[in-house]
C-alpha cells in the first residue's frame, strides 16, 4: 500500500500539464485500487494522506490557471452530495449555520440539506468549492466506502481539469489573436447591414485571413464563432496587406432569407461570414434590436446609447478591445435604474394579485382536492411569495433585479393564465361535442381497413388539419366534418401493416370499430400518467386529460367551478388594466393602479433584452383581449382556433359577428383584419385595422397589421410610418425588418410618382 501511494503521489506531483493519465490510469487498476482500500486495513493514514495530496494538486491546478478566465460556457455549475461531502456538516450549512464555510461558495449557490450547487465562473471559484469541501470533511471518515468514493471523485475531477487545461490554453490563444485591432474598423456587438443583401445583424467575431481564400467555416466548440484554421506560416503574416478581415455576424431572423450564395447555407443556422468591405454599420436605432437564437448566447442586453449588443463576460475576454465603446453613460444608467424600478413595482403587484386569489378561493370553500387544483394552487402560492427564481435561473444570475424578477413573474402569470383559459375553452368545446363522440379516452379500438390496433388518447370533434386527400378516406362522406381520434397503436401491429414502428396514428371515426375483447392484450408506449390495468386491459387516462375532454372525473363538477372564479378574477384584473372600474372591486382597481397597460407599455419600451420584450408584449395581447362579457371572449377563442385551423372564411364570420355584437371590442376588429389580409381583402383589411387602431391607439400589433397591409399595396412611406409608429411603442417588433425592407426600397429607387397615383386610388393616408 505504501508503494501504490507513493506511485499515485509521484504520478501527480510531476505535473498536472497536460494531463495526469498515467496517474489516472494507475487509480483505473481495480488490483491496486483494491490494495489501497482492503477491508483488512486498519490504518487510514495512507487513505488521508492521499486525499490531502490530491487536495493540494487540485488547488494547485486553480492557482496555476489564474482567475482571469471565465469558466462559464466549460464548466458547468458544480453539484457536491454525500458521501462526498459530510453529511452532517451539510446538514448544518442549508440550516444557516458553519458561516466561515459559507463564505467559500458565491452567493447564488444553491445550498440545501442534500446537496450543494455551485455556479463556477472562474478558476477561484472551483478553489474556494474545493476549500469548502476539505472543512466540511476536516474529519477523516472511518468509513472504507465513503473515503473511497471522495478520492475516486478527486481522482476524476483532476482529470477533468487537466483536459480543460487544454481548451482554456486554446482560449488563450484566441484572446491573443484579437489584442491587435489594427485595420479593424468594427467591434463585436455593433450592428451591421450588408451593403448588397441586406440582411441586418449583430458582429459575433472577427478574423484575419488571406484574400482569395474564404472558407466556409464552422463554429468552433470553443467559441461557437467561425474562423479560419490557419497554419503558422499564416499565423506569421497576420499583418501582412494580403490579409483580409472577416466578420460572423448573427442575422436578424427575419432577414435570413436574404442571405444569397455562399452566405445562404449559414443564413439558415443563424449567421453569416462576410467580408468587412460588404458591410455597413446601422445607424438607424429602430432598426438595431434584433431577433436571433444564437444571441442571448453570447450577448447580455442591448445598449439604446451606443445602439450595440453588450457581449457576456466569456465572449468579451475573447475579445479584450473591442469593448472600449461601451462605458455605461449616465443616460444608460438612468435606464436601468427606470426599468428596475418599474420591474419591482410588476412585481409587488403580481404578488399582491396573486395573494389576493388567495383569499378569493379560500372563502369558495372548494371542498375537493383535484390534482387540477393543488397545482394552480401551489403556483398561486409561489407566486405570491416571488418563488419564480428556478435553480438554472439562481446559477446564472449573480445579481438578481427588479427587471429580472418582473421579467420572471410575468412569465408565470402569463404562463399561469393561458393554461387555464385552455382547460376551460376545451372542456366547454368537448362537452358541446360529447354526443357526437363514439369512444372514449382509453377505449381499445382497431381500424377497419388497416387492422391495426390501439388505444384512444385523445380525441377531436373535427380533424386539426385538412384530411380531404388522405388515403383511406375516399369512402368517407365530407371527411373533414367527422370527429377523429389520437390512438397509440399496438407495434406489432404497425410492424406487420406498416413495415415499421409508429408513435401514433390519427384516424377518422368511420374507420374504427371496438377491439374485440379477446384481442386487447397490446403492446403499447403509453405517457407514464395513464394508469394501467394489466389483468382488466384497462387504460385509465390522467385526471386533466379527462377534464379537457369533458368526461366526468368524480368532483361534482367542483373544478370546473374553481377554474372558471380563477379565470373571472385575472379577466376583472386586466379590465381594470385597461381602465375599467364598473363593478370591480376597489383592491383590484389599486392593484390594477401599479400594474397598468402604461406601466407594461414602459416596461416594454426599456426592454434590454428578448426575454424581458416578449414577457410585456404577451401580457399586453391578453390585455387586449379580455372583454366584460365572458361568452364574447370565448367566441373570440373559438375565432382563432379556426383561423389557427386554416379556416379563414369562418373564423372572418366570427370576428365580424363579435364586431356586430360590440363594436367597441378593438380586437375583433384586430382579428377580422387579418382574416381579410390573408383573404387578399386588402381594402376591407385596411378599413379593419384603422377601427382597431381608433379604439386603442396602442395596438401595435394592429399598427403592424396596417403597415404590411401598406407595404403589400406599394404603399411604401405609408408602412415605413406604421412600422416606426410600431417600434416606437415595442421596438423589439419583428417589423423592424419590414422597415429596413421599405427603406432599402425608398432610397433605391424614385417611389414618389407611384406613391402618389397609389394613394389616389384609396383610402391609405
Amino acid at each position: 500500500m505504501t508503494s501504490l501511494h507513493r506511485s499515485l503521489r509521484r504520478s501527480i506531483s510531476k505535473s498536472i500539464y497536460p494531463t495526469s493519465s498515467s496517474c489516472y490510469a494507475l487509480w483505473e487498476n481495480h488490483s491496486s485500487r483494491d490494495r489501497l482500500f482492503s477491508s483488512t486495513s486498519k490504518d487510514t493514514a495512507i487513505q488521508d494522506r492521499l486525499a490531502r495530496t490530491l487536495y493540494r494538486q487540485l488547488l494547485r491546478w486553480c492557482q496555476d490557471t489564474g482567475g482571469e478566465i471565465p469558466l462559464t460556457p466549460y464548466v458547468p455549475p458544480v453539484t457536491t452530495m454525500p458521501p462526498v461531502v459530510n453529511e452532517r456538516s451539510l446538514k448544518r450549512l442549508s440550516d444557516g449555520q458553519e458561516e466561515a464555510i459559507r463564505e467559500f461558495l458565491p452567493r447564488n449557490s444553491i445550498i440545501q440539506r442534500h446537496h450543494i450547487t455551485v455556479p463556477i465562473r472562474r478558476a477561484s471559484d472551483i478553489g474556494n468549492l474545493l476549500k469548502a469541501i476539505f472543512r466540511m470533511n476536516d474529519k477523516p471518515s472511518t468509513a472504507i466506502k465513503e473515503q473511497k468514493e471522495r478520492i475516486s471523485v478527486a481522482m476524476k475531477t483532476l482529470k477533468s481539469l487537466n483536459e480543460l487545461t487544454e481548451a482554456l490554453q486554446e482560449v488563450q490563444q484566441e484572446r491573443e489573436k484579437h489584442l491587435d485591432r489594427e485595420g479593424i474598423k468594427m467591434s463585436i456587438g455593433q450592428m451591421v447591414q450588408h451593403k448588397t443583401e441586406r440582411w441586418r445583424g449583430v458582429i459575433l467575431g472577427w478574423e484575419r485571413i488571406r484574400k482569395k481564400q474564404h472558407p466556409e467555416a464552422g463554429f468552433t466548440s470553443l467559441t461557437t464563432k467561425g474562423y479560419n484554421q490557419s497554419n503558422k506560416e499564416d499565423d506569421e503574416n497576420e499583418t501582412d496587406p494580403d490579409n483580409e478581415i472577416q466578420y460572423t455576424v448573427i442575422l436578424d431572423s427575419g432577414d435570413a432569407h436574404l442571405t444569397a450564395g455562399r452566405h445562404a447555407v449559414h443564413g439558415r443556422l443563424g449567421h453569416a461570414l462576410t467580408s468587412e468591405s460588404d458591410l455597413e454599420l446601422l445607424q438607424d436605432v429602430a432598426l438595431c434590436r434584433i431577433r436571433g437564437s444564437l444571441i442571448s448566447r453570447y450577448f447580455e442586453r442591448f445598449d439604446a446609447t451606443s445602439k450595440c449588443f453588450v457581449p457576456n463576460e466569456a465572449h468579451e475576454y475573447l475579445y479584450p478591445l473591442d469593448v472600449a465603446h461601451l462605458n455605461g453613460d449616465e443616460l444608460e444608467q438612468r435606464m436601468n435604474t427606470k426599468r428596475n424600478e418599474i420591474g419591482n413595482d410588476i412585481v409587488q403587484a403580481i404578488q399582491r394579485f396573486s395573494s389576493r386569489l388567495q383569499r378569493v378561493i379560500s372563502n369558495g370553500n372548494y371542498t375537493c382536492n383535484s390534482h387540477i387544483m393543488n397545482n394552480f394552487n401551489h403556483r398561486l402560492s409561489r407566486l405570491a411569495v416571488g418563488d419564480v427564481l428556478t435553480e438554472e435561473d439562481r446559477l446564472t444570475n449573480p445579481d438578481i433585479n427588479g427587471a429580472l424578477l418582473a421579467t420572471l413573474h410575468l412569465r408565470w402569470f402569463l404562463n399561469m393564465t393561458l393554461e387555464l383559459a385552455e382547460l376551460i375553452w376545451e372542456r366547454r368545446i368537448a362537452k358541446e361535442s360529447m354526443d357526437n363522440i363514439k369512444f372514449c379516452l382509453g377505449d381499445i379500438v382497431q381500424h377497419k381497413l388497416y387492422g391495426y390496433r390501439g388505444v384512444v388518447v385523445a380525441w377531436d370533434p373535427k380533424p386539426a388539419v385538412d384530411v380531404s386527400l388522405w388515403d383511406g378516406l375516399s369512402d368517407v362522406e365530407n371527411p373533414n366534418e367527422k370527429p377523429f381520434y389520437h390512438i397509440i397503436p399496438d407495434q406489432n401491429d404497425c410492424l406487420q401493416q406498416f413495415g415499421g414502428e409508429r408513435p401514433f396514428r390519427y384516424a377518422c371515426e368511420e374507420n374504427l370499430e371496438l377491439c374485440p375483447r379477446h384481442r386487447t392484450i397490446l403492446e403499447v408506449d403509453m405517457d407514464p400518467e395513464w394508469d394501467i390495468d394489466t389483468e382488466t386491459k384497462n387504460y385509465t387516462p390522467p385526471e386533466e386529460l379527462k377534464f379537457k375532454h369533458g368526461e366526468d372525473i368524480g368532483d361534482d363538477n367542483v373544478t370546473e367551478q374553481f377554474l372558471e372564479e380563477v379565470h373571472n378574477e385575472i379577466r376583472n384584473l386586466y379590465l381594470a388594466q385597461r381602465g375599467f372600474s364598473e363593478n370591480l372591486n376597489q383592491d383590484l382597481i389599486d392593484i390594477a393602479k401599479v400594474f397598468s397597460l402604461d406601466t407594461l407599455f414602459q416596461f416594454l419600451k426599456l426592454a434590454n433584452n428578448l426575454d424581458t420584450a416578449v414577457a410585456a408584449e404577451e401580457s399586453i395581447k391578453e390585455l387586449w383581449k379580455a372583454h366584460p362579457d365572458a361568452s364574447i371572449r370565448f367566441k373570440l377563442d373559438q375565432g382563432v382556433a379556426d383561423l389557427l385551423g386554416g379556416n379563414k372564411e369562418k373564423a372572418l364570420v366570427v370576428f365580424q359577428e363579435l364586431a356586430v355584437e360590440d363594436p367597441n371590442y378593438a380586437e375583433a376588429w384586430n382579428k377580422a383584419s387579418t382574416c381579410y389580409f390573408m383573404l387578399g381583402d386588402m381594402q376591407s383589411s385596411l378599413e379593419a385595422a384603422e377601427q382597431a387602431i381608433s379604439l386603442l391607439p396602442k395596438h401595435f400589433q394592429a399598427v403592424n397589421g396596417l403597415g404590411l397591409i401598406q407595404y403589400e399595396t406599394r404603399r411604401y412611406k405609408l408602412a415605413a410610418a406604421s412600422f416606426r409608429q410600431s417600434l416606437e411603442m415595442d421596438p423589439w417588433s419583428p417589423v423592424a425588418s419590414r422597415l429596413a425592407s421599405c427603406m432599402d426600397l425608398l432610397i433605391g429607387g424614385d417611389l414618389e410618382d407611384e406613391i402618389k397615383t397609389a394613394k389616389s386610388k384609396g383610402p391609405y393616408d
